[in-house]
């Protein structure tokens, strides 16, 4: 029963196959711009005075509270947190009370399972808690000192529960047959065929206890680049269309290019990857370490590749990547000559990557406050999905589930996350943009898909492959567009 063993790097902790918690992967911020860069022109809505609101803040304690998700929603006081993490490690012995007893009857493995899987949903409530205090925050020391002593639980967890995974697939075929025709077992039999599937890269106990051991290792990558480009790097300062210097932090780097002064966009552009650029070693070093990390798993678990292994586990064959990037290949010339056409209605002699955002019909552009973004993207959800749907989302802004504008020492990007005992949490780095009511959307997607599932499904069958993850948000955001796009006939704001 593996915990970090897949997604040891935070915020990508989740469930493999009996994971600790539904997590989404946070978002990885080229993920989407690539396809939805080429959309963004088509869904700017009508011109308007662009409100003012305060989209950077120097310190957290400045963002109306409002604004801030709440976390005592998981644990009112760290008291609670302290309760839980107590509850935790006294839970270690009691699934490894069932080692080497697995095969004795059905009755056993459900009771070893069901306390193994109450462990991790235990265990999801504090990684969720400390992660995301941290995230909001990387620089803060009581919340680093949380997540890294709530991260060497998660390998205590993963050691605990390591010997479940090689110790069912030792169970003969013949005999795991007929152990699942128990009512026992029903409901562990999506995980069960899971394991069949995935038997030939289970390893033995002794072995699967250092791959959950070395969880603690295989973060390092990710936590060296997350501290760097959050806690320790100061993003530079330019001047904005008004004069007035701004901070180009990577959170808000989308609502600088999109400016219609290209000086703004130039200079913020050379300003963010300048500031990367200084730190080109350490990135390397990071980006080698995560690849390193990636093989070392995929050589541990009998793959090939790494590319099968982060495949097999979704159960979707390699192939339908290499399609994928086979088709975008194909597809490049109209790339090309996307690029070709802004350039010319830019009308500037050479195109850069800091002219692809900006909008080609500045009298259509427009701003969004969060509240407007909100309210639009409310708007759509009821017209689309209707009320049942649409009122899990005023939920989550009414109780404080989104945390929203960018701060000194919060992570970038955005993504969806919570715990199986609470609801999802939605992180944002609001930039007044329309890109930004579509990452609203897209993240509220997943969020509403977990909160069903939640209602809807014991913890073990709560979790969802990726592929499945991106379905509910990507078909959210095709549909939105369509509605953007339907709600006027001015080709102005069409385009």
């Amino acid at each position: 029963m593996r915990l970090f063993e897949i997604h040891a790097d935070r915020p990508y902790l989740g469930k493999s196959l009996c994971g600790a918690v539904f997590t989404h992967y946070a978002r990885s911020e080229m993920k989407r711009w690539l396809a939805l860069g080429l959309l963004l022109v088509l869904a700017l809505s009508a011109s308007a005075k662009d409100a003012e609101e305060v989209l950077f803040y120097n310190t957290r304690d400045e963002i109306p509270l409002e604004f801030r998700w709440n976390l005592t929603d998981i644990f009112p006081t760290l008291e609670a947190f302290e309760g839980t993490f107590a509850q935790v490690e006294a839970m270690l012995p009691k699934v490894e009370a069932y080692k080497g007893r697995l095969a004795e009857s059905p009755e056993v493995l459900a009771k070893a399972l069901e306390t193994a899987f109450d462990l991790q949903r235990m265990y999801g409530e504090l990684v969720v808690y400390a992660s995301q205090w941290r995230d909001t925050d990387t620089r803060n020391p009581d919340a680093n000192e949380l997540y890294l002593r709530t991260s060497g639980l998660g390998a205590r967890v993963g050691q605990a529960t390591a010997f479940i995974d090689p110790e069912i697939s030792l169970i003969s075929d013949e005999t795991l047959a007929k152990f699942r025709k128990s009512v026992a077992l029903q409901p562990y039999d999506h995980y069960l065929d899971n394991l069949v599937r995935l038997k030939p890269h289970i390893r033995n106990t002794e072995v699967e206890q250092v791959l959950a051991t070395a969880s603690l290792v295989l973060q390092a990558p990710f936590n060296a680049y997350s501290n760097l480009t959050s806690a320790d790097i100061e993003w530079p300062l330019v001047k904005d269309e008004n004069g007035e210097e701004k901070r180009v932090v990577p959170a808000l780097y989308y609502s600088f290019v999109g400016s219609q002064d290209r000086r703004v966009r130039k200079e913020a552009a050379l300003a963010l990857f300048g500031t990367y650029a200084k730190y080109a070693n350490t990135f390397a070093a990071t980006y080698n370490g995560h690849v390193q990390r990636d093989l070392f798993l995929a050589h541990n678990r009998n793959y090939k590749t790494a590319l099968e292994m982060v495949m097999n586990r979704n159960d979707v064959p390699v192939a339908v990547v290499d399609n994928l990037v086979a088709t975008v290949h194909e597809n490049l010339p109209l790339l090309y000559r996307y690029a070709a056409l802004r350039k010319e209605l830019l009308d500037i002699d050479e195109f850069h990557v800091y002219d692809l955002y900006v909008s080609l019909v500045p009298e259509g552009e427009k701003k969004y406050t969060y509240e407007e973004g909100k309210q639009l993207a409310l708007d759509f959800w009821r017209q689309t999905y209707g009320e049942e749907y649409a009122s899990v989302a005023q939920r989550a802004f009414d109780n404080r589930w989104v945390d929203v504008y960018a701060s000194e020492g919060k992570r970038g990007g955005a993504y969806s996350w919570g715990t199986y005992n609470s609801h999802p949490y939605l992180l944002l780095n609001w930039g007044g943009t329309m890109e930004d009511v579509f990452t609203l959307v897209h993240e509220m997607g997943h969020s509403i898909h977990t909160y069903m599932t939640n209602e809807n499904q014991p913890y073990q069958y709560s979790d969802y492959s990726l592929f499945v993850a991106e379905v509910a948000s990507v078909a959210s955001e095709a549909l939105f567009l369509d509605y953007m796009l339907k709600r006027t006939d001015d080709p102005t704001q069409r385009l």
